[in-house]
């Protein structure tokens, strides 16, 4: 937390008191990870797409000290993975779990700790084929998320000082995501995150046989898969890959954002199942600047589609201040991404 982010959460009404630990930024990988074949994945199927994982691909790491190392490692027990947006919104999905295992077992079998050749778990929950070319940027990896994590009056702090910004009203827009549900704050519940209500846009429908290809570096790629989309969904209690968008997010330069993969209901339904589930494109930069795309696969029966999904957000620190604990209160309590998912 920089002295300007201090002085900016004071002004905003936080507690002066302060927690300092050694802690470690955000870190992503300096490239994203590239295809090394042309591949065709068909429609509802798991596909194995080979990619080269180097550590150039890994996510860095930092000491104590904050010295950062010059190249990541492969064997980063923290490595999680995010698929880029335009392949996400075609329906793609990348198995994160599935794939770290695949690298697992790739360097047990290599003296290579550079490089390894790995097959990447995709599903295509597109309803049309979809073509990945040879050397597509397809992903990325990064790490520590949940180690500078902002929660509780923190969060609200952050909030009220326009360092994260949803447009829209409170209760209408966005609301504060508890970790229980906010049924009973005084018994050891928190405000984990923020839930933002979203607008479907539309779906990929099945209108044609032949394969959906972008290009990596397609400027407007959002303009092309808007001209695929389908605003009239399919109603039912079949699962469908469906397109929404959030209100207008800001985030400070030094704030990201990390999706939940659990899709809640809507705003102010806070039963504990989730409704849908997100594609695996969860990362959202520090800097974001304009509505987030997501991409969520659930049932589009009007009465059970969920409608709004939940952000969590972490601050990358490079000095050590951890959080701002309340005076007469015991400190806060940080969560692993694990044990908020696993609600």
């Amino acid at each position: 937390m920089s002295q300007n982010t201090r002085e900016s959460l004071e002004s905003a009404g936080a507690p002066s008191v302060y927690i300092h630990h050694f802690t470690s930024e955000i870190y992503k990988g300096l490239q994203d990870v590239t295809t090394t074949q042309e591949v065709v994945l068909e429609p509802g199927r798991l596909n194995q797409v080979p990619v080269e994982v180097t550590t150039e691909h890994a996510p860095q790491s930092s000491n104590h000290e904050g010295t950062t190392s010059p190249r990541g490692s492969l064997r980063n027990q923290d490595l999680s993975s995010s698929l880029r947006s335009r392949f996400a919104q075609l329906g793609l999905d990348l198995m994160d779990y599935d794939l770290t295992q695949h690298i697992s077992r790739a360097l047990e079998g290599s003296d290579d700790e550079v490089k390894v050749r790995v097959p990447a778990p995709i599903i295509n929950y597109c309803a049309r084929p979809i073509t990945v070319l040879e050397g597509t940027r397809l992903f990325r990896f990064f790490s520590n998320f949940s180690s500078n994590l902002i929660t509780g009056e923190c969060l609200k702090a952050m909030v009220a000082s326009g360092k994260i910004k949803v447009d829209g009203e409170p209760e209408k827009d966005w609301d504060w995501h508890w970790r229980y549900g906010g049924n009973n704050p005084g018994v050891g519940d928190m405000i984990t995150g923020i839930r933002v209500k979203v607008r479907p846009l539309g779906w990929i429908p099945p209108d044609s046989p032949q394969p959906i290809c972008i290009s990596d570096s397609e400027a407007n790629y959002r303009q092309t898969i808007d001209s695929l989309l389908d605003p009239r969904l399919p109603s039912g209690l079949k699962q469908v890959l469906w397109i929404g968008e959030t209100p207008h997010l800001k985030l400070d330069e030094n704030v990201d954002a990390l999706l939940d993969r659990k899709v809640p209901p809507g705003l102010t339904n806070f039963c504990h199942g989730a409704w849908g589930l997100h594609i695996n494109s969860l990362f959202v930069d520090g800097g974001t600047n304009w509505p987030v795309r997501v991409e969520v696969l659930s049932t589009t029966e009007p009465k059970m589609m969920p409608n709004a999904v939940v952000f969590y957000f972490s601050e990358r620190v490079r000095d050590h201040i951890r959080h701002i604990s309340l005076p007469q209160r015991p400190p806060r309590r940080l969560y692993s991404l694990t044990q908020l998912f696993s609600r």
